[in-house]
């Protein structure tokens, strides 16, 4: 259930008080680069939210076939196959 009060308005205030740390490079010299800059622009853009939303069908199907398992499915989680692995009593067996 969405938080009340959330919109294309206000999500971006909500992120912000989140205060999550972004993912950057911790590569370079920040200060130096500041050092060497001839101008520094501070400012932040935003843009419409945009929620990503996947059109796949979420669907899955499954081979068994000699004590193998093949599975095509439609998801975005990358520990999918160890857990229908464990499901299917396959553990340890997921190539």
């Amino acid at each position: 259930m969405p938080k009340t009060g959330l919109n294309d308005k206000t999500i971006h205030d909500h992120f912000l008080a989140a205060n999550v740390k972004p993912n950057v490079s911790e590569k370079g010299d920040l200060e130096e680069g500041r050092k060497l800059a001839k101008e520094i622009f501070d400012e932040t853009y935003l843009s419409a939210y945009v929620a990503h939303t996947p059109i796949e069908t979420h669907t899955g199907i499954a081979n068994v076939e000699n004590g193998k398992v093949t599975v095509w499915a439609s998801t975005q989680t990358p520990s999918a196959p160890g857990r229908i692995a464990e499901l299917l009593g396959f553990q340890g067996k997921v190539r």
